[in-house]
């Protein structure tokens, strides 16, 4: 079928998904028992998960597919700042994958993937550092280094054998991780065949937490200006023009405020605060302390505060772009461009979230239960790729289309005849319109099943109706569709018909709530009316890309009428072939 998942694209939602449970599971336990490095510690948890993937499915290019997917899940965490982590998982991917690429699938290419995998939790936490405070930290932090050895009495270890211990422990940890995976994985493989049911999914898992993650309205306009107003207040300090760059900064910070509420929540945490008054006061008192052992230097106050504005300055400027990314236009215009195996694979991907992250351990027992966290998720993945399978072959809607005020709803009734004339049932409903002077003035539903009609939207204003571009609606009208839908699938019907489909769906209105139910089942088959504009915007929405679209310019109702009855029953498709010749 054109445009549906390779296996390996399948496999990589898999792995992403229970990766991203895996990250939910096991950093909540660390953040739980405040353990120090807790990135180093993650970071081998996910090395350790995913070489024991690599000896369950042995796909070239799977683990950096997994991350792209796991690193894209991440952004529609409720924390504010979500590059910093989605960065991360993608490293670690892409460092695994490259040494696979480069040595070879065996256990060294395994442990040195590994250990370069969780080196770059140590990477990363520098480069944060730095990029939040500047070059200014690698002063303050040799100035608070060499206190500290004078205060201990201690012999000073040179600052680059010091580096390269730390980062040893990580190199070795990598390696340790890795080959616990192999051997788990190995483990895995030789067991008998478990068995499992299939887990309960949310096909709308994707969208509902874009729903969730703060803002429903966003602006492509806001995105440039977020980049353009950061770079420029940074710019501005850093060539000597702190008065131009403070004031950017401080209006660029309360307009975040207004238009970015969810930034707030980072500034709630006392942890933050408490890594500025380090900060601060670290470069207060010794900042000139190693030349002139004085301990406070207005000159290191300055440059204290000074590192804690840019730090609040990039704080906000990751976090609206991590908002304004989840933009579903960006999303849409990706998927057209090459990108909608990996869109499906995310949706996959995230209406398995919930559910693994139900039936795995959770982190209160971890201490009784880790060693049977591993076999339940090497065996969850099995179940999983069975079911995403199986949904990935589902049928996707017929999409009739054309332009508007075309007579769309007209062409759909003529088809609608033919079927009903060979005793089909026809479920859903029909949106007529009523022009006064060439103008669209009124629609109505019509119910098909009963013939009865109720006014859907009217040009003129009607209270207690709600107001969409320029038309008003019913919201009794809504309701009405609504449960005409759930009678269709209470009854088992085969055909569903919805007219139409477009704008108010895609910002969550109209129809979605029916939508949404019927998309849960794929055996009944659905015909969507939309207006050609919609058409891509809809596919990559609702993940329906393999969807046939019969547009009115090319197809008839008669062969619209054939394509539904060859969906439904080859023998009755042959009946009506004869309609097109």
């Amino acid at each position: 079928m054109t445009g549906s998942l390779n296996n390996t694209w399948t496999k990589a939602a898999v792995i992403g998904s229970v990766w991203a449970a895996f990250e939910v599971i096991v950093g909540s336990f660390l953040h739980n028992l405040r353990i120090p490095f807790a990135g180093m510690l993650l970071a081998s948890a996910s090395v350790f998960l995913l070489v024991a993937y690599l000896q369950l499915w042995r796909e070239k290019g799977l683990i950096i597919r997994a991350g792209i997917i796991c690193a894209l899940m991440k952004s529609i965490s409720p924390s504010a700042i979500i590059l910093g982590p989605m960065v991360g998982i993608f490293m670690e991917a892409l460092l695994i994958e490259l040494s696979l690429l480069l040595l070879g699938r065996h256990l060294v290419a395994y442990l040195i993937g590994g250990a370069l995998a969780v080196s770059w939790a140590l990477f990363h936490k520098v480069f944060s550092l730095l990029l939040l405070y500047g070059n200014d930290l690698v002063a303050i932090a040799a100035a608070f280094y060499a206190y500290l050895v004078k205060l201990s009495g201690l012999k000073a270890i040179a600052p680059a054998m010091l580096l390269g211990i730390i980062l040893g422990i990580y190199l070795l940890l990598g390696m340790i991780a890795a080959l616990g995976g192999y051997r788990a994985g190995k483990k895995f493989i030789g067991k008998p065949g478990q068995q499992g049911d299939y887990l309960k999914l949310h096909t709308s898992e994707v969208d509902e937490s874009i729903g969730k993650a703060g803002r429903s309205v966003y602006s492509v306009a806001n995105l440039l200006m977020v980049l353009v107003t950061v770079v420029s207040s940074l710019a501005l300090i850093n060539f000597g023009y702190k008065i131009a760059g403070l004031l950017i900064g401080i209006a660029f910070i309360g307009y975040s405020l207004l238009h970015y509420k969810q930034s707030v929540r980072h500034l709630k945490k006392a942890s933050l605060w408490i890594q500025f008054l380090l900060i601060t006061l670290v470069a207060a008192m010794l900042w000139d302390w190693v030349s002139t052992g004085t301990y406070f230097s207005v000159t290191g106050l300055r440059i204290g505060l000074e590192m804690n504005f840019r730090a609040m300055v990039m704080i906000f400027g990751f976090s609206a772009i991590s908002i304004e990314l989840r933009n579903p236009v960006i999303k849409s215009l990706l998927f057209r461009h090459g990108f909608s195996r990996l869109y499906q694979a995310l949706g996959l991907s995230f209406s398995a979230l919930p559910a693994i992250i139900e039936n795995l351990p959770k982190p209160a027992s971890l201490k009784q239960e880790w060693k049977l966290i591993v076999d339940s998720l090497l065996n969850q993945s099995v179940i999983l790729l069975r079911q995403f399978d199986r949904i990935d072959a589902r049928f996707n809607p017929i999409i009739v289309t054309g332009e508007v005020h075309q007579g769309k709803t007209s062409f759909v009734m003529k088809a609608l005849a033919l079927l009903e004339a060979e005793n089909l049932q026809v479920h859903g409903f029909l949106s007529t319109g009523t022009f006064s002077n060439g103008r669209r003035e009124q629609y109505d539903l019509l119910d098909l099943q009963s013939g009865a009609s109720l006014s859907l939207a009217s040009a003129s204003q009607q209270n207690g109706w709600t107001p969409f571009r320029r038309f008003f609606f019913n919201p009794k009208a809504f309701e009405f569709g609504i449960r005409l839908i759930g009678a269709a699938i209470e009854q088992q019907a085969k055909l569903v018909v919805v007219d139409e489909v477009g704008p108010m769906e895609m910002d969550r209105k109209g129809w979605y709530t029916g939508l949404e139910q019927l998309m849960q089942h794929d055996d009944i088959l659905q015909i969507w009316v939309v207006r050609k504009s919609m058409i891509e915007t809809l596919k990559a929405a609702w993940k329906v890309d393999n969807a046939l679209v019969i547009d009115m310019d090319t197809y008839s109702p008669q062969m619209l009428a054939s394509e539904v009855f060859m969906s439904l029953s080859s023998n009755r498709g042959d009946k009506l072939q004869a309609m097109d010749d």
